[in-house]
This record gives C-alpha cells, sequence and structure tokens, in this order.
C-alpha cells in the first residue's frame, strides 16, 4: 500500500521600514511559511531591489534578512522583498516609501521691530 502524504503551506514574504534618516532600514524577518509539517519548508534566501527609483540607491546587503538603503533624491520608491524557501517557492512583498527634501528653516520678519537699549 503506497502512502500520499500532502503538505500544505505557504511562503510568505513581509517587511518592515525603520525610516530615521536618508539611511533606512529594511528589515525582512517578519517573513516565513506558515502551515505544513514544522521544518518541512523554511526561507533560504532573500533579495532586496527597488522599482523605477526617481534615483539610483544601493543596499548595504542585498541577499541578507535586513539591510541599510540611503537615499539621495527626494521621491517615491518602490521597495521590494523577494523570499525563497528551500523547496524553491518564492514570495514577494512592495511597500512604498516617499522621501521628502530637507526642510530648511527659516525665519519671516515682518513689520518693523524696535529694540531700545538701557
Amino acid at each position: 500500500m503506497k502512502q500520499l502524504f500532502i503538505f500544505l503551506f505557504a511562503i510568505i514574504a513581509a517587511f518592515s521600514v525603520n525610516a530615521q534618516s536618508a539611511t533606512t532600514t529594511l528589515d525582512g524577518s517578519n517573513s516565513g511559511v506558515t502551515g505544513g509539517i514544522t521544518g518541512t519548508a523554511k526561507i533560504v534566501g532573500y533579495s532586496w531591489t527597488v522599482t523605477n527609483p526617481p534615483a539610483p540607491i544601493t543596499f548595504s546587503a542585498a541577499t541578507s534578512v535586513s539591510t541599510d538603503v540611503t537615499f539621495t533624491k527626494a521621491g517615491t520608491y518602490n521597495i521590494v522583498l523577494t523570499v525563497t524557501d528551500n523547496l524553491g517557492q518564492t514570495a514577494t512583498a512592495t511597500q512604498t516609501v516617499i522621501v521628502y527634501e530637507k526642510q530648511v528653516p527659516h525665519a519671516v520678519i515682518t513689520g518693523v521691530t524696535q529694540v531700545y537699549l538701557k
């Protein structure tokens, strides 16, 4: 008698963006595999890319679970994480990061201010 085993699982790509400055950390550790038998499938590969950026960007570790990226120009960047499991399945997650020009503080002086010395 032959036995047939069916393992149902899904690979999930997910990441967070920690944008505190022009250099931003991307973290894909929330990616994983659900369902199936524990240990059957696991994430073995990460790939960070960007689609149609307003300026080129470089990932510090484009094939690691987390990476830093530095933005040099304002605009909208679509960051894509593709994960691959040990069975060859892939999943992607995309997040949009909007980068704004740095606001330079300025003072507006209106009218006349009079200062008297003692």
